[in-house]
């Protein structure tokens, strides 16, 4: 595989609900080592998406690919190769953040290292939270609580929708270092965000996704 080669690629793709059209033919792909954000008013099919990126939703015309096979043939391999954090954080509100960070690190395969995500935690301003379940944390703190996977799972492919989300100016300077440290070795990263993100040194390409037109 060459720099370029895509790993993941949309080719024409379409998605409808019912008479509604979500996705209209939508050609995009991304190569190892580049940023891709994906931008677009509400209602422009991001968080779609992203989803038909990560094998979640299929699409009613088109295909996507991973490292050249289709899905959802290459969905295994796609997923072993996967960080996807949604619009809404999927933690856990009766856990602990640390608790949170225990649990995503053995469905990922990681080795549990209690200290390890304490010390995440901490460095994400959550280190006089950590006594908390998550459901009494604000959803800034929630969110970071998602976010400390950036820096705990070592997976190939980031798809992550608005991560900026209800972050401060410390938050986001520590999410954007995550990306440049993925791009860095070799990794790529789609998102969707309304915000700026400030990314010295990172070759960030965008994609804007239009509204389709409904009134056919």
């Amino acid at each position: 595989m060459t720099p370029r080669d895509p790993v993941l690629a949309c080719e024409n793709v379409s998605l409808w609900r019912g008479d509604a059209v979500i996705v209209e033919q939508l050609s995009l792909d991304v190569a190892a080592g580049e940023v891709l954000r994906l931008e677009g008013e509400n209602g422009s099919g991001k968080t779609t998406v992203l989803r038909l990126l990560a094998g979640l939703v299929e699409p009613d015309e088109g295909e996507i690919r991973f490292r050249g096979e289709r899905l959802p043939r290459a969905g295994r391999a796609l997923a072993d190769a996967l960080l996807y954090i949604g619009h809404r954080p999927g933690v856990g509100g009766a856990l602990h953040p640390d608790e949170n960070l225990s649990v995503a690190a053995v469905i990922a395969g990681v080795a549990h290292a209690p200290d390890r995500h304490r010390e995440l935690l901490t460095e994400l301003g959550l280190g006089d939270r950590l006594d908390l379940p998550v459901a009494a944390l604000s959803a800034g703190q929630r969110r970071r609580v998602a976010l400390a996977r950036l820096a705990l799972e070592q997976r190939d492919i980031w798809l992550l929708d608005e991560p900026l989300t209800a972050l401060d100016a410390a938050g986001l300077d520590w999410v954007g270092e995550r990306i440049r440290e993925q791009a860095a070795r070799g990794g790529t990263v789609v998102f969707t965000t309304h915000q700026m993100l400030e990314l010295p040194g990172v070759a960030v390409r965008s994609h804007v996704l239009q509204t389709p037109d409904q009134s056919e």
